[in-house]
Order: C-alpha cells, then sequence, then structure tokens
C-alpha cells in the first residue's frame, strides 16, 4: 500500500532533518515545510486518483474485500503518519497543516468504506428476475458463495469493517447501544447471514417470475440454488463454524422444502389419477363392459399425457450436482412407479383389440422408468 511506503519514506526524512537542520531553525520544522507538498500530493492521489483505479482492479464481488483491506491499512498505517508528522506537541501547540491532509485521507476512505458496506447486500445478491430455461444454478448464487468463501482470507479485515460500520449505523438510528454489547465475530456472523437472506429474497422473486407458466421449472430452481448453497456453506469449515448448526439447518430447510414442493407439483396430475383405481367391469371374454371403456380411455389419456409432457420438460431441465440428480429421480419413481405398474396391470388383463392397445398402452413400466431417468438429461449433456 502506498501509505505502508510513505511511512518508511517519512521516517527517514525526518532523520535526515534531525541531521541537518540549522541553528536557528528547529529540526521538526524544516521536517513539517518539507513534507507540506508530498502530503498535498499524498491526499490528492488518495482521494481522487486512487478511487478510480481501486474499482478498476477489484471485480464488483470482489470489492468491498478490497474496501475490508483498505479500512484494515488506514485504521493501522494514518496513526504512524501522524505521529510521525506531529508527535510529541508541545503543550498549546496547534496540530501542523500536514494534518489535515492525512485526516482527509483517513475521513475519506473510511466514509467510502462504510457506504460501499451498507451497499453491500443488494450489490452482491442482485439478479436478474431472468431465470436459465433449463432452471440451473443462478450466477448470482455462485458469486455470493464464493465471495462468502473468500471472506475467510479477510475475516479480520472484514470483521474490523462490519463492525465500524454496524455502530455507525446504531449510531445514526440513535440506538442506545454500548459497543461491549457486540463483537466483531457476531456482527460478520449477522453480516454474512444478511447476505444470505437478501440472496433468498432475490431468488425467490427469479422463481416466482415464471411461476406462472411452469412452476416446476421455479421449483427446480429453488432446488438447484438452495442445494448448492447449504453445499457450500457445510462444506467450508470457516462458514459452517461462523454460521453455527442452527443457521446451518434453517438453510437445509429451505432446500428440503423446495425439494418436496418442487416433487408434488411435478407428480401431483397424474397422482390424482392414479391414486383413484378406476372402476373397470370386465365380461366373461374381458371385454370392458359399458362405461368401462371410456373410463379407461379417460385414465390412460391423462397418464400418457403426463408421461409425454414431464419428459420433454423435465429432459430439457439442469440438475448440476449428480447426487441431488440422482435423488430427484429416485423421488418422482417413489411417488408414482409402483401405482403406475398396478395401473398397467389392470389395464393390460381387459381384452381390447390390437389398435386400442397400442392406444391406451403407451408406456410398460419398464419404459417409464427409462423415461424418468432421462429427466435432467442437459446436466449430462454439459458434463460430458
Amino acid at each position: 500500500h502506498l501509505l505502508e511506503v510513505c511511512v518508511t519514506a517519512f521516517q527517514q526524512e525526518r532523520k535526515i532533518a534531525r541531521k541537518i537542520h540549522p541553528i536557528w531553525e528547529s529540526p521538526k520544522d524544516i521536517f513539517l515545510s518539507a513534507m507540506f507538498l508530498p502530503c498535498d500530493m499524498l491526499a490528492d492521489y488518495c482521494v481522487n486518483a486512487a478511487v478510480p483505479d481501486f474499482f478498476s482492479t477489484y471485480q464488483a464481488d470482489e470489492r468491498l474485500l478490497g474496501f475490508a483491506d483498505v479500512y484494515t491499512c488506514i485504521q493501522r498505517v494514518v496513526p504512524m503518519l501522524e505521529s510521525i508528522l506531529y508527535s510529541p506537541l508541545s503543550e498549546g501547540e496547534a496540530k501542523p497543516p500536514t494534518l489535515s491532509y492525512i485526516e482527509e485521507i483517513r475521513d475519506f476512505w473510511t466514509k467510502l468504506c462504510f457506504e460501499q458496506t451498507v451497499s453491500l447486500e443488494d450489490n452482491l445478491c442482485r439478479t436478474s428476475t431472468k431465470i436459465a430455461k433449463d432452471g440451473t444454478v443462478h450466477p448470482t448464487s455462485t458469486r455470493t458463495l464464493n465471495f462468502l468463501r473468500r471472506l475467510a482470507s479477510f475475516e479480520e479485515e472484514a470483521s474490523l469493517l462490519f463492525f465500524e460500520a454496524r455502530m455507525k449505523e446504531l449510531e445514526a438510528e440513535g440506538v442506545d447501544r454500548t459497543r461491549s454489547q457486540y463483537s466483531s465475530k457476531s456482527v460478520l456472523r449477522d453480516t454474512v447471514i444478511d447476505i444470505l437472506d437478501v440472496l433468498k429474497t432475490s431468488l425467490e422473486a427469479s422463481a416466482k417470475s415464471v411461476a406462472r407458466g411452469s412452476p416446476a421449472l421455479g421449483w427446480l430452481f429453488l432446488v438447484n440454488n438452495y442445494h448448492y448453497i447449504y453445499d457450500g456453506l457445510t462444506g467450508d469449515q470457516f462458514l459452517s463454524q461462523l454460521l453455527g448448526e442452527e443457521e446451518l439447518l434453517k438453510r437445509q430447510d429451505l432446500y428440503l422444502q423446495a425439494k418436496a414442493i418442487y416433487i408434488e407439483t411435478i407428480t401431483k396430475k397424474v397422482n390424482n389419477v392414479l391414486d383413484s383405481p378406476p372402476d373397470i367391469e370386465i365380461g366373461a371374454r374381458n371385454e370392458p363392459i359399458g362405461r368401462s371403456k371410456q373410463t379407461l380411455k379417460e385414465i390412460m389419456s391423462v397418464v400418457n399425457k403426463w408421461i409425454s409432457d414431464v419428459h420433454s420438460s423435465q429432459r430439457k431441465l439442469s440438475v448440476p450436482n449428480q447426487d441431488l440428480r440422482v435423488e430427484l429421480r429416485w423421488l418422482i419413481r417413489e411417488k408414482v412407479s409402483r401405482k403406475y405398474k398396478s395401473l398397467f396391470e389392470i389395464v393390460n388383463k381387459v381384452k381390447l383389440s390390437k389398435k386400442n392397445k397400442e392406444k391406451y398402452i403407451v408406456y410398460d413400466p419398464e419404459r417409464f422408468d427409462m423415461i424418468i431417468s432421462q429427466f435432467y438429461e442437459a446436466s449430462e449433456i454439459l458434463s460430458s
């Protein structure tokens, strides 16, 4: 950091001033006079030129970590510069003009760091309402989790920045709280939870945008993202220890609830039929009697259409995590396969013409299971 370089340079300049000062002038006066222009230039760079350089150096999702590093540097280095430039002061002695430049740097970057911290959640977790057609993990989830993982490397710096920003926020709100009621680690934990909550709200808004046209897609999108987030949090030692078991269970519940609703959404239509065995009367020659033929036609029409529709839609969707992919297929089989096999056995006993047989029994149980195994094929195509 430039400020750290200045500490060393100013210390050397002060030593030189002590060696070459004339009898009628103090070394402090010589040193402060010499430092006026460098401090002016330093403040000009730090307040003006350094800002665009900083924003071009850090990407949006890394910027807060950069600010945390800068804030920590400011807190450590500025007192050192102040000490070099005006310490020790005699009683009643005014602070030198050079100090105003150092204070300007400190105040400017402290304010900027606090402003960035306040807007962190919105900037980091903002998503487009559009989601990928295959319902895969949203880039915002990836970006946010990567940011949270990197906090481990900046834990001390981020804790300090979040803590001071929180104290300033409480002070602005007029909340009567002493600093001893908070710890930097608890504030860091609260900040991470706030980020996760903002991300959750953003993902739900994205899922809702497609819910009317394709509710199953919306829920699968949430399943993918909640699973990705929970898996990432539990797989990171720093984050899992910071958040604790209770908070991790909340994130797991989000994933489990979304998964249950997705399975229910995708199987509800066919289960309405499969859960009520068809009332089919069969004559002496195993032929359907009365309305039984029409009932049979209506039931198999619904079932065959469901199989065709979900096969067409679900195979185009993506579940990037292989274990989750296998689990979802298994859950869908558990919901419908056994019931479908029972229906198939009933229908298969009925004597029908070859034409009607082919029309009503489009999928045998083996083919039905094979179709479910083709769900989320898009994931396997991408990973191959």
